[in-house]
């Protein structure tokens, strides 16, 4: 079969730039809701359990359906895959713009949470087999801060705007514009791919990699300890998302100089950081360790410092307390690649990465219900003091989790390496 990609350098660019800013208007729709949280509270139009519920239910139609979508950016266009998710997203905002009531939201939210079952695997199906193999690395890499972006217009949007609706309003208007851009730009880059026969692997190599495929999944996660790997992302996204989401409502409640507006705006404080935590995760690979295990190890155990500070939320100054949450996402921001790629990337050899890789995606979705929705609802029923306490334990246990795995997964990283 053969391949299709671009072969100039400056077609490549300009597809990853599109996918990028289409990429990152999508991450930003499907975080409005949670960044107009604190918003919808002061309004008085829902509960915290309320607004974390529609967050939650997101989350919950979101995970199951990215696997469809991995089969389905293997089998079927991904631009149609793309214009799926936009379109989606599009109907989803118009929606909520004509009604806000609460079961329209949830159905919006849900809505749009199952039509976008294809766009993150139909991007990373553009970026790692249509751009020419020497640049496909580097965009693979620049796309993560795509997330980081969205989130960080997504908070911006729901400090700058004067009614919660305008929220959506706004990007209804954006979402329609990148669909339009999408479906008149991605075809022109189509037609310049060229065709390329790909190289036949020579058999000794075939048949060294059929070899190391024999062992079975129970018994690389048994080898490996990989099911702790599976349970620390777990409560590192749980945290992660958790901090990032209820930051401002937290803020605004517990300081009573912090209206919702600019909570929202202190709280992007907490996504630059979170960037930060990806280039700092390369630097530790790079220059500290290449041990996944002893990297989240350092990263856990600094975060529990930073976490303990902020369980004097409402006692100390609040810029100490947004500063303490800052690191501390920093941190557990910067445990994700080795957690996530790097390990699932020990599995190659054994044809397990795509599995490993599946079972630490689902870990991270069901994670992001908690952080959504139950944390959400612990809020409306305890002090934000044992919220910040119910943090700090989380990363102890991640951190717990981590020592007891690190010396099983060295013992079976030195085995891949010398396979």
């Amino acid at each position: 079969m053969k391949e299709r990609y671009l072969a100039g350098k400056k077609s490549c660019f300009f597809l990853f730039l599109l996918c990028f800013v289409m990429y990152t208007m999508v991450f930003m729709s499907k975080n409005l809701f949670s960044a107009a949280m604190a918003s919808i509270v002061e309004a008085g139009v829902m509960t915290k359990g309320q607004t974390g519920a529609i967050s939650a239910a997101y989350w919950i139609a979101y995970t199951p359906f990215q696997v469809v979508g991995g089969f389905a950016a293997d089998r079927f266009s991904p631009y149609k895959l793309i214009c799926i998710g936009l379109g989606g997203s599009v109907i989803a905002n118009l929606v909520i713009c004509f009604n806000q009531s609460y079961p329209i939201i949830m159905g919006a939210w849900i809505f749009n949470a199952i039509t976008q079952f294809g766009l993150w695997p139909a991007t990373f199906k553009i970026l790692s087999s249509q751009i020419h193999p020497n640049y496909r690395n580097k965009t693979i890499f620049w796309i993560i801060f795509g997330s980081s972006v969205g989130l960080g217009l997504s908070m911006l949007m729901a400090s700058l705007v004067t009614h919660w609706v305008d929220n959506f309003r706004f990007a209804l208007a954006i979402l329609t514009t990148t669909l339009i851009v999408w479906s008149i730009c991605y075809p022109q880059f189509s037609k310049r791919m060229v065709e390329e026969e790909p190289q036949t692997p020579i058999p000794s190599e075939k048949h060294y990699k059929e070899h190391l495929m024999t062992p079975r999944l129970g018994k690389l996660f048994l080898a490996s300890g990989v099911i702790f790997i599976v349970a620390i992302g777990f409560f590192r996204n749980m945290l992660d998302n958790a901090i990032k989401l209820l930051t401002p409502t937290m803020l605004m409640e517990s300081y009573d100089s912090i209206p919702a507006s600019i909570a929202n705006r202190l709280s992007l404080i907490l996504i630059l950081f979170s960037a930060i935590g990806i280039l700092l995760a390369g630097f530790i690979q790079k220059r500290i360790t290449s041990n996944e295990c002893r990297a989240m190890t350092i990263l856990f155990g600094l975060t529990i410092p930073f976490l303990t500070v902020t369980c004097f939320v409402g006692t100390l100054p609040y810029p100490i307390v947004l500063i303490c949450l800052a690191f501390a996402v920093l941190l557990l921001h910067g445990c994700a690649p080795f957690g996530g790629t790097y390990a699932s990337s020990r599995f190659v050899p054994y044809g397990k990465a795509g599995t490993i890789s599946g079972i630490i995606n689902a870990a991270a979705g069901f994670a992001n219900v908690f952080a959504s929705f139950v944390f959400a609802k612990m809020a409306e029923t305890f002090p934000w003091t044992t919220i910040t306490l119910s943090w700090l334990m989380a990363a102890v246990v991640g951190l717990v989790l981590v020592l007891c795995v690190t010396r099983t997964w060295t013992r079976f990283i030195n085995l891949h390496k010398s396979k």
